[in-house]
């Protein structure tokens, strides 16, 4: 029942792809194998989709080559990304229900296992980059609604303490108030997971449009949005139930805080006794 409600979603998408390309009868039965399968294409390694299919897993390859892929690893990742973004709130929560009576623990688990497969995936040479980006750029605003407006607290508080001009933005109107005075010089980061949002496309567009740059930190990315993109940093969000989990994410952007530190280790140092030093005149560390 699952797949067969978010099969237009996914059919569509193939039918996307297919058109104007000429599809071999093999090819149109991977196609379709997809198109009423699609949590098993999504998830599934190449083997089961091939047996599934009745083909050989060099036609599954030859079928994410023919669409326009590298190959299956790449055709699988944005048919996630497609799969993902037609479930409903109560879709999602069933494709993330747990099996133990323990959900707690459960929840404690999975997110060491997404650490885990982050920690030995992980570009680090890109969380280099996009902290060398803000650091080059002449105002950072970081966008992140709901649940990951808190993410991108966490970004620019840090940053500001050593030292870089990173604004957090929240409201809607904040957010189309400040993409339309972008100067030259300035980085936009959004925060974005499950469903890639009709903002985060619209901030996306408006940025390459003006020739503004755009680092987004996301895990089920289309490709047409991460073509535009200075940088995309993918993140595994699994979780127990609707709500996705921010461990990851949270360490990425640490781990992004800390590469900026280290980038002029002199002037975030006298950054960081700057803000003490008015920390004790707001706060007076305690003394009335």
């Amino acid at each position: 029942m699952e797949d067969q409600q978010v099969a237009h979603g996914v059919e569509g998408w193939l039918q996307g792809l297919a058109a104007g390309r000429k599809v071999s009868k093999k090819i149109a039965a991977v196609l379709h194998t997809i198109s009423v399968n699609p949590r098993l294409a999504s998830y599934g390694s190449v083997g089961v989709v091939a047996e599934k299919a009745g083909v050989s897993i060099s036609t599954i390859t030859r079928t994410a080559q023919s669409m326009g892929f590298a190959g299956w690893p790449s055709f699988q990742d944005e048919l996630r990304a497609v799969y993902i973004s037609s479930l409903s709130v109560a879709e999602i929560s069933a494709h993330r229900q747990g099996t133990e009576a323990r959900p707690a623990r459960e929840w404690v688990m999975r997110d060491r296992d997404n650490l885990s497969a982050f920690a030995n995936s992980a570009d680090f040479a890109k969380l280099a980059r996009v902290a060398r980006h803000i650091a080059e750029s002449e105002r950072t605003f970081v966008v992140g609604r709901g649940s990951y407006s808190g993410i991108g607290q966490v970004l620019s508080h840090s940053a500001e303490l050593y030292g870089y001009d990173v604004r957090p933005l929240v409201e809607s109107a904040q957010v189309s108030n400040a993409i339309a005075h972008l100067r030259a010089g300035d980085l936009v980061i959004v925060i974005n997971f499950w469903r890639v949002y009709s903002q985060t496309k619209a901030i996306v567009d408006s940025c390459a449009e003006r020739g503004r740059s755009v680092i987004l930190f996301g895990e089920n990315i289309p490709r047409e949005i991460e073509e535009r993109c200075l940088e995309v940093v993918r993140i595994p969000t699994e979780a127990v139930g609707f709500t996705p989990s921010l461990t990851v994410v949270t360490s990425a952007v640490h781990a992004v805080v800390a590469e900026l530190q280290s980038i002029d280790e002199d002037a975030s140092g006298r950054a960081v006794e700057d803000a003490e030093k008015e920390w004790g005149r707001f706060f007076g560390h305690g003394h009335g």
